[in-house]
């Protein structure tokens, strides 16, 4: 809250000599909502995995990558709880499918996220091409905020379900090794209530 003083002031010789029409005004100011708190995550970190064969790569290209195929897995993450219960969450990871075919058309992955075992959504990712694309999901799903602010741990899955349409794995981009690039590891963020 700001308190602002319109007036009709009169100067002479640049000294203040009547002031008059003193009103002040109260201006109710609304703070701009930011990030109350974020976490970013390598995609190494991982702390559980399912998959018929996964690994790490970084040994060229542009960005390092966790990758997981064939068909249906997953990797789970896990996190801190946030310091004040939140009103949002926020996940972007640069993704796509995994495959030994590079860049073909068909071979997408419908990738669902899980936090703490609630569904936040289901989106199809591109092919593999070894760049991978920026994918957000996004909830003020009471279930998923109540759950966050009760567990002093959470679980964040990437998972390509057996029962998906589109099943060609995933692979989460991290850090850039091209040296020109910018990565971006798993980032979580929460806005408060």
């Amino acid at each position: 809250m700001r308190h602002h003083i319109r007036g009709v002031f009169i100067l002479i010789w640049g000294s203040l000599i009547a002031c008059t029409h003193i009103k002040p005004q109260i201006v109710n100011e609304q703070a701009p909502k930011v990030n109350l708190w974020e976490q970013r995550l390598a995609v190494g970190s991982y702390s559980d995995a399912h998959w018929n064969y996964f690994g790490f790569y970084d040994r060229s290209g542009t960005f390092e990558h966790q990758y997981g195929g064939e068909y249906a897995g997953y990797f789970e993450y896990t996190f801190k709880a946030p310091p004040a219960p939140p009103a949002s969450l926020t996940i972007r990871a640069r993704l796509s499918a995994e495959s030994h075919e590079k860049g073909k058309a068909s071979e997408i992955s419908d990738v669902t996220l899980l936090v703490n075992g609630v569904e936040m959504g289901t989106i199809t990712v591109q092919p593999d091409d070894m760049l991978g694309k920026v994918y957000t999901w996004q909830s003020k799903e009471p279930r998923v905020m109540k759950k966050l602010s009760t567990s002093a741990q959470n679980t964040l899955r990437f998972e390509v379900k057996a029962t998906a349409k589109n099943r060609h794995g995933i692979c989460l981009y991290g850090d850039a090794i091209d040296g020109k690039s910018e990565g971006l590891p798993i980032s979580i963020s929460m806005q408060a209530r």
